[in-house]
């Protein structure tokens, strides 16, 4: 069940929670790694196929899914590449043992044009930075970024170790990273230009991941687990409540495309995503 949330981000009243949820999509099944279009019209998301998985395609107003292309694993994160048209990325690993990212279609699936290789025995999480017109991507070697255009391929100076997440901001200068430390999480935001230290945040418990806002000024991550909350942290150090359920749980936030919308997967019964959009 795929369902979208409004809100208006600019208004942080606690008190304008929860808002009701309306159910925008559907499908027979399970539906991970959910990516809501920037249009707000269609989605791509990974499915359940036959005794594996595939990258599926949907239309909100519509009622079918369209298979687009099979895949190793339910690991697989397929993201649009632009806000204008249907091309989308992601990894996969090749028959050959291979990781491998590509560039494919919701119009010609069957073309898989490979844009770069990764090392790994797994797929990887590919983000699209349209700000900065490129790619990136962590694996076992390091965080990497690459141009759309001159398709040059570049390894940042941030080291993996002991990293569980990072992200690079949209704007392309800040850097976050989010490590363990016992129950707690830490999490650091550096700058890019000159590796240095620009905020970090002790949060009092474990975290898997977090999202940058589209304006590279906050940071959004979900509550403690079992999760029912989601933050807004601001790059002064003020965390602001934007959203809680009273039932699920929260369970993954989605990159965000547009200034004005959050989307998030609640796990219940099936895995629903939710879409903060300004009103």
């Amino acid at each position: 069940l795929i369902v979208k949330l409004l809100l208006d981000l600019d208004s942080k009243l606690v008190d304008k929670f929860p808002l009701l949820p309306k159910p925008i999509s559907y499908k027979e099944g399970i539906e991970f790694n959910a990516h809501l279009h920037a249009d707000g019209e269609q989605m791509l998301f990974v499915g359940e196929h036959k005794s594996g998985y595939a990258i599926f395609y949907k239309k909100l107003e519509g009622a079918t899914a369209k298979l687009i292309t099979k895949i190793g694993s339910r690991a697989a994160y397929p993201k649009w590449l632009t806000s204008i048209d249907d091309t989308f990325v992601f990894s996969d690993v090749n028959e050959e043992g291979v990781c491998q990212i590509f560039k494919s279609s919701v119009d010609k699936p069957e073309i898989k044009d490979v844009m770069s290789s990764c090392v790994g025995n797994a797929g990887v999480e590919v983000f699209v930075n349209q700000i900065a017109n490129s790619i990136y991507w962590y694996d076992v070697s390091g965080i990497w970024t690459q141009s759309l255009v001159s398709e040059e391929r570049t390894l940042l100076p941030f080291g993996i170790q002991e990293i569980k997440y990072q992200m690079l901001s949209p704007d392309d200068k800040l850097w976050a990273g989010l490590k363990l430390s016992g129950e707690n999480s830490i999490l650091s935001i550096y700058r890019l230009e000159d590796k240095s230290l620009v905020f970090e945040k002790v949060i009092p418990y474990e975290i898997s991941h977090f999202k940058w806002a589209k304006d590279s000024s906050a940071i959004y991550h979900l509550g403690e687990h079992p999760a029912n909350q989601l933050f807004e942290l601001g790059l002064n150090g003020e965390q602001a409540l934007l959203a809680t359920t009273s039932f699920g749980t929260m369970t993954q936030i989605s990159d965000v495309q547009t200034d004005n919308t959050i989307e998030f997967v609640i796990s219940s019964v099936d895995l629903d995503v939710y879409s903060f959009e300004d009103s």
